[in-house]
């Protein structure tokens, strides 16, 4: 990908998701898999990966579909 549109996908996405930027940005891991004073990657991948399947199954359970589905339906 050329540079340019690196920089520009990169600005678009700091207007779009300023929060996300922040955190990729800041980020600073290092070998042991620990990010500042004793933040461990894998357990907040692993918070991370629970709250999105834990919203995933009570949509599910609610009979959501998504408007892809919806329309394939139709």
């Amino acid at each position: 990908m050329a540079p340019e549109v690196q920089a520009a996908i990169f600005q678009e996405m700091s207007v779009r998701y300023p929060n996300v930027l922040q955190v990729a940005t800041e980020a600073n891991h290092d070998d042991d898999s620990v990010v500042r004073h004793g933040r461990d990657d894998q357990f907040e991948f692993d918070f991370a990966l629970d709250l999105l399947l834990d919203g995933i199954e009570r949509l599910h359970r609610r009979g959501w579909t998504s408007k892809a589905a919806r329309l394939d339906r139709a």
